[in-house]
């Protein structure tokens, strides 16, 4: 059982592969001809809806069928987006994606079959002397077909990949996003509709904030969304190389989506905003009729050929980039201190003013002024940190950490182990808790964890909110996201020690 599903993820590999590297052939070859001259033998044929490269043998077709006459003989054949039907003789493998294979009677193939969205027709006398398999897709063989190695159909029927194919042929292999005439399209036009619809209804203040963020700062979304989106591979990769920065992945994609989703829904209401202000009446802003009028617009953009991809990354970024500028630049909300009340004195009429002859002495230096200290700060009594600066503050210190695991990781796991940077990451948090109450993380964010009675934190209480926190990330993150809709802003684990995380005044000193 291992074997043969080793060999069949090694085929559908194989389907994936052979794509890019079917065109290309080693530097010599057994009968000893040179990467140059196989250079100067390779044909390109430029075709309406494909594309067909032929280089000593070995063929890949790209966006339209295949076809191997009786008698001709090819190294392997790689087909994406169209059907091969074989009838010659194929020494080495064949890969089709979104494709069927048709095997005639005269057809022998030396190698492998492995077919990715798709299926295998094959005659009685038809000869596969190494394995069959096919993903999307089944295996249709007349009496008398037995391949020399597996025979493997897996995964879904030919029918739900159907729409896939369509949607490569008609829509991504041409640069449009949404191919118009898939009846699949305009059902996810109609879905994303209603989901951004009521996105708005729940969130109209953020979606309206990011909006704005795209009137006014086009340029600098769009900038700035490139830039994020380039940075993310890079840093998931940063967290992935350690067992602490693992544990941040999840917030770090969740965070990206809603931003995406929000900015989406921001730009769509930016485009559709000058005909929704058509109709006049009482009401300055409809976002819900922009928010339409957008959304219809940018799919019918998303239709076009070589233009749909190209309006889709643009939108995608402009969005991206303007539901975090508009996260960066929120205002923070300070405390400010109770005004006494105010007193009103009766107006008195002063005594009539008599002269008086007065001695002049020498004049008396005033006592010195005793220094003025200012009255201590409530730390209840502060803004509490919403949940994206403590998630933000959360990731730099995983960063911090997955660095210091990177680079210290082999010679301290001799030491302690494979379960050390579980131990620094706790050490850290716990240590810095006890010693400031707070993070180089939180530090920068402006954050400060106290207990709810204002005294700050102890190492019992440290200890105490770590081993929580670790309950808290178990179920699913959800110990975390209940900072999102607590009325004081507190995770599981602060509810378990007693902590809250409050955001200090600006110029107060935390580490």
């Amino acid at each position: 059982m291992m074997k043969r599903s080793v060999h069949s993820l090694a085929l559908i590999a194989l389907a994936a592969g052979m794509c890019a590297v079917a065109p290309l052939v080693s530097a010599k070859d057994t009968n000893g001809v040179t990467a140059a001259e196989k250079r100067s033998s390779v044909k390109l044929d430029l075709n309406f809806g494909g594309v067909k490269s032929s280089a000593n043998g070995c063929d890949t077709v790209v966006g339209k069928d295949y076809e191997l006459k009786e008698g001709k003989t090819v190294n392997n054949v790689a087909v994406v987006g169209g059907n091969a039907t074989l009838a010659g003789k194929v020494k080495g493998d064949v890969a089709v994606v979104l494709g069927s294979v048709t095997l005639k009677q005269t057809a022998v193939v030396d190698g492998d079959i492995a077919v990715v969205g798709g299926s295998v027709q094959a005659s009685s006398n038809a000869v596969v002397r190494g394995s069959v398999v096919t993903v999307g897709g089944g295996i249709k063989a007349e009496p008398g077909f037995k391949p020399g190695g597996e025979q493997v159909a897996l995964g879904w029927s030919e029918l739900n990949l159907r729409w896939l194919k369509t949607w490569a042929d008609q829509g991504l292999l041409r640069g449009a996003l949404l191919p118009w005439s898939v009846a699949e399209t305009w059902v996810f036009v109609a879905v994303a509709l209603a989901f951004n619809l009521l996105l708005s209804l729940l969130f109209p203040r953020p979606l309206q904030s990011c909006a704005d963020t795209v009137r006014v700062k086009p340029v600098q979304s769009l900038l700035f969304g490139l830039l994020l989106l380039a940075a993310f591979g890079p840093v998931c990769l940063l967290l992935a190389v350690s067992c602490v920065g693992i544990l941040a992945i999840p917030f770090l994609v969740f965070a990206v989506l809603v931003a995406l989703l929000f900015g989406f829904i921001a730009v769509y209401r930016v485009v559709g905003r000058p005909l929704a202000l058509l109709g006049g009446g009482a009401q300055p802003e409809r976002p819900l009729l922009a928010l339409v009028i957008g959304t219809v617009l940018c799919n019918l953009a998303y239709m076009l050929p070589a233009v749909g991809v190209i309006a889709w990354g643009l939108v995608m970024m402009l969005g991206f980039g303007a539901a975090w500028l508009t996260l960066l630049s929120r205002p923070k909300r300070s405390v400010s201190p109770a005004q006494p009340p105010l007193v009103v004195t009766p107006m008195i009429a002063p005594p009539p003013v008599v002269p008086v002859a007065v001695a002049i002495s020498a004049p008396v230096a005033p006592p010195p002024a005793a220094p003025v200290s200012s009255p201590p700060v409530d730390v209840t009594m502060l803004p509490r940190a919403d949940f994206a600066t403590r998630i933000g503050a959360a990731l730099l210190d995983c960063i911090l950490i997955s660095v210091l695991v990177t680079f210290c990781g082999p010679k301290v796991g001799d030491v302690f182990g494979d379960s050390w940077p579980v131990l620094a990451l706790l050490s850290y948090f716990v240590g810095l808790w006890t010693w400031r109450g707070t993070t180089i993380g939180c530090a920068i964010c402006g954050l400060k964890i106290v207990r709810t009675d204002g005294q700050p934190v102890t190492f019992g209480v440290a200890i105490v909110r770590a081993l929580a926190s670790l309950l808290s990330l178990a179920v699913m993150g959800l110990g975390f996201f209940a900072i999102e809709w607590d009325r004081e802003k507190q995770a599981w684990h602060d509810k378990v020690a007693g902590t809250l995380v409050v955001r200090m005044p600006k110029g107060v000193p935390l580490i």
